[in-house]
């Protein structure tokens, strides 16, 4: 027991010295900032480890796409939890829907506005900080979402299956989805409900893992008529977010994302820069246009 009780204690202290030691590494180079979640100020340390060596070696990735990944992931906010990515997010869903006033300094700022209630946003999965806040705003006009097969006992979480949503047609705004559509198995299908979900001219605001070295978009996976994962074209199965664990990886998102969300009925537009071997944060904004019809029309009880 005692051997427990200082192996405990060893850990916790090389956590927090490793917290530490980020934290003034990233006072001294300057990632500082304002979160566009919460609006608090501070530094904003990465956490090295969350890169699993078993993703980098699938990936192949070099030491510098290694840690933009990281970038990308970490770079916590120490009030909100939020990383890069969902700040990004934060941002993005701002500019669109936000009007320009120096009082909204945050995406919590926002929806503490009754004028932010006329949106009807659905946001999918826990998305970092993001989720946290549309927890303290959450009703009609905020919904938040797990795509299925995920479970969850909170009430107040919808689970919702990307590629068959219980959602009125035409009903949203905007969908803001992170680091989810890798893993759906009919990419195709999920195109085709978030178009119908949303109105025309309306936002599928979103993330993906790119790397700057692939080209074009490629299913990597798919599910037999039996429901067995089966990798395609010889290569091996790959998971998020430990490359050989975690959730199983369908679709890997190339350079011509454009080209596919083109052909999937949405203007698209790429924020934060190209992707780069130095960042790879990019947020999506995918517009159903106004002469897109949806597939098929829906109409259930929210």
């Amino acid at each position: 027991m005692a051997n427990a009780w200082l192996v405990s204690g060893y850990s916790a202290l090389v956590h927090r010295g490793r917290r530490l030691t980020a934290t003034v590494e990233a006072w001294v180079r300057g990632r500082i900032d304002r979160c566009d979640v919460c609006g608090s100020f501070g530094p904003r340390p990465l956490e090295p480890r969350l890169m699993a060596p078993a993703l980098v070696r699938l990936w192949n990735l070099s030491p510098e796409l290694t840690r933009a990944f990281v970038e990308k992931e970490s770079g916590f906010c120490g009030v909100c939890g939020s990383n890069l990515r969902a700040r990004r997010l934060a941002r993005v869903i701002l500019d669109l829907l936000a009007p320009p006033d120096p009082t909204i300094r945050c995406l919590d700022d926002w929806w503490s506005r009754a004028d932010s209630r006329c949106w009807r946003i659905a946001l999918f999965n826990a998305i970092p900080g993001v989720d946290w806040i549309a927890a303290r705003h959450a009703g009609p006009h905020v919904l938040r979402c797990e795509y299925e097969p995920s479970r969850t006992d909170d009430p107040t979480i919808r689970r919702e299956d990307l590629t068959r949503l219980n959602l009125d047609t035409g009903s949203l705004d905007m969908v803001v989805t992170s680091e989810t559509l890798e893993h759906v198995p009919d990419l195709n299908q999920a195109w085709a409900e978030l178009r119908r979900v949303l109105r025309p001219g309306g936002w599928h605001v979103f993330t993906v893992p790119q790397r700057p070295d692939q080209a074009k978009t490629v299913a990597r996976a798919r599910l037999s008529p039996s429901g067995k994962l089966e990798a395609l074209d010889e290569l091996a199965l790959l998971y998020h977010p430990g490359g050989d664990w975690g959730w199983p990886v369908f679709t890997e998102f190339g350079l011509d994302l454009n080209e596919v969300l083109d052909r999937a009925g949405f203007d698209a537009t790429l924020k934060f820069g190209p992707v780069s071997h130095r960042d790879v944060a990019q947020v999506w904004v995918a517009q159903r246009r106004a002469d897109s019809s949806p597939v098929g029309t829906k109409s259930v009880s929210n």
